[in-house]
């Protein structure tokens, strides 16, 4: 298992054993929510490991697997946003590109119609922690719900993502969620959906289709 401990902005990062960790510095805004309390999976092996739970009024899940791609592909899916849409779930969504300090970022405004018709605002932001943006070694994305209905009270996460070989990208994600009808699985739902739309967007594949 890799290190995963937090020293303020600094993210050890290393393979098996911690024997070659490297030191992160994240721009101020882009640093992981928290650390990440997941198992990894085996190296290689498509899929998330999970630690979920809930805490002062929110749930959290928290995952880490690998996609078999350089950093930079799944660095440049991780900026579509089709796939950092919770489509599972939002029947129409909006770009708008938000300046700032930030390499990358940009507003999603997302409209669900189910029993009632909800509008909420996602603000994205993404930037290499590790070497550039042209030639990035680590990069972290951070999302957090900015505006709209009060039905969802609460939604952040961030993702890390870590080159680890030429052709291996490991993949960190975490996000607390409170809204009327959520629980841990409806994270579960979403991040999973993210990193299967990461696999398929790097294979060349179409992203899933939602009823």
């Amino acid at each position: 298992m890799r290190c995963g401990a937090l020293l303020g902005l600094t993210v050890a990062l290393g393979l098996t054993g911690c024997v070659a960790d490297r030191q992160v510095v994240f721009p101020e805004g882009l640093e992981p929510l928290e650390e990440n309390l997941a198992a990894w999976p085996p190296v290689g092996m498509d899929g998330l490991a999970w630690a979920t739970g809930t805490e002062g009024g929110y749930d959290w899940a928290h995952g880490r697997g690998w996609v078999d791609a350089p950093i930079d592909e799944v660095y440049a899916a991780l900026l579509l946003p089709p796939v950092d849409v919770d489509r599972r779930k939002v029947d129409a969504w909006e770009l708008t590109d938000e300046p700032g300090p930030y390499a990358h970022a940009y507003l999603l405004h997302n409209t669900v119609h189910d029993v009632i018709t909800v509008e909420f605002d996602v603000s994205w932001r993404h930037g290499a922690g590790k070497g550039s943006e042209e030639r990035p070694a680590a990069v972290a994305s951070r999302f957090q719900k900015t505006d709209g209905s009060p039905v969802i009270s609460l939604l952040e996460g961030s993702i890390l993502i870590t080159e680890e070989g030429p052709a291996l990208t490991s993949v960190e994600l975490v996000e607390h969620l409170a809204s009327l009808s959520s629980d841990t699985g409806t994270i579960q739902d979403y991040l999973g959906d993210l990193y299967a739309d990461v696999l398929a967007t790097v294979r060349g594949e179409p992203l899933r289709e939602y009823d």
